[in-house]
């Protein structure tokens, strides 16, 4: 709806870590650490990363707790951790286990991280505080709970601000 069409470029496997990737604000170190042997890549292409268990471990408001997904900076593309990173494996279960998420359900993640990548904000913070957009409210796609929005979609406005973004770029 936001008028870009995302595009497979490649597919590359990176050793996944055998410990929960554990990051917070302040230190995105351990994302920055599974993409340095990514290779070089185009400025129109965002690096998705499926990898482990991702907990959000900040020290000063602990305890860890595990995402759906996270977005380093928002807009996207500067610095080590520069990527979409999705869990690939359940925090709470007892092994290697997969995740188990329903692919829908992964996909509206991925859209609502790809939408802080080009420079989207939430559209309604848990305390209610709505963004600067004068088309989107709280159930669209960019609330801070993804699951708990009922629009697929972007508005027209998320629209031209991800447009905006040097990875949206036409070629």
């Amino acid at each position: 709806s936001a008028g870009l069409t995302p595009r497979l470029v490649a597919v590359v496997d990176l050793d996944a870590p055998d410990e929960d990737i554990r990051f917070h604000a302040g230190d995105h170190a351990a994302l920055a650490d599974l993409v340095q042997d990514v290779p070089a890549r185009a400025e129109s292409t965002i690096d998705v990363v499926f990898a482990g268990c991702l907990l959000y471990d900040d020290p000063i408001f602990g305890p860890a707790r595990p995402l759906e997904g996270y977005t380093p900076r928002i807009p996207g593309g500067a610095g080590p951790a520069d990527g979409v990173f999705m869990p690939g494996r359940d925090c709470l279960a007892i092994g290697p286990g997969q995740l188990d998420l329903a692919v829908e359900a992964q996909a509206h993640v991925l859209a609502h991280e790809l939408g802080h990548y080009l420079g989207l904000y939430h559209a309604v913070e848990a305390d209610g505080l709505l963004d600067q957009l004068d088309d989107t409210d709280a159930n669209n796609i960019m609330h801070y709970r993804p699951g708990l929005a009922t629009s697929l979609g972007f508005s027209s406005t998320q629209a031209r601000v991800m447009q905006t973004h040097p990875a949206a770029r036409a070629y």
